[in-house]
């Protein structure tokens, strides 16, 4: 029996995963390259994540303070990401300025705060709420004219993968 007035909180979920996500690719002006052209030196891939709430059973807690004074209801997903990732490369179906078709290119990408791959993986403990974007730079304009999709591969600690792939876009 529940107690008169109060409202009863639905199930909170205390983490998220990233369940899939896409990449849009804009200049360094944050335009949409038109007819799939770009004149920019840099290259912005801007992620979209979509999340999903998960149960992360060594983090199960319960407070009877919400409850028992009818307070607002704590949101999903305030414990973080559950599946870490472990993982991530960024790759061009063309060569790009010594990195041959399908290589890592990493080492010439950022996040628009300045890290590198490694130290924005590194960093996911702080993400207590989930992440609904991330935009990453390519800082360098490929020597070659061909067509360039980028692709993402995101690895996680449970083994599972995702992966996406950028409209075709070409520098001119």
């Amino acid at each position: 029996m529940g107690c008169f007035g109060c409202i009863r909180c639905p199930d909170i979920l205390p983490n998220w995963d990233i369940s899939d996500f896409e990449i849009r690719v804009y200049d360094s002006e944050f335009n949409i390259p038109i007819n799939g052209e770009i004149e920019s030196d840099s290259l912005y891939l801007f992620t979209m994540f979509e999340t999903e709430y998960v149960q992360n059973f060594e983090m199960i807690s319960f407070s009877l303070l919400t409850s028992a004074y009818g307070w607002s209801c704590d949101e999903s997903g305030r414990e973080g990401i559950n599946d870490h990732i472990s993982e991530v490369k960024f790759s061009s179906n063309a060569d790009f300025n010594g990195f041959k078709k399908g290589d890592a290119l990493n080492a010439i990408i950022r996040t628009t705060e300045g890290e590198t791959i490694e130290e924005w993986i590194a960093n996911q403990e702080s993400w207590k709420n989930y992440i609904y974007t991330q935009s990453f730079v390519i800082f360098e304009k490929p020597m070659n004219i061909e067509q360039h999709e980028f692709t993402i591969v995101i690895k996680f600690d449970s083994g599972r993968e995702l992966q996406s792939r950028s409209e075709s876009v070409k520098w001119i």
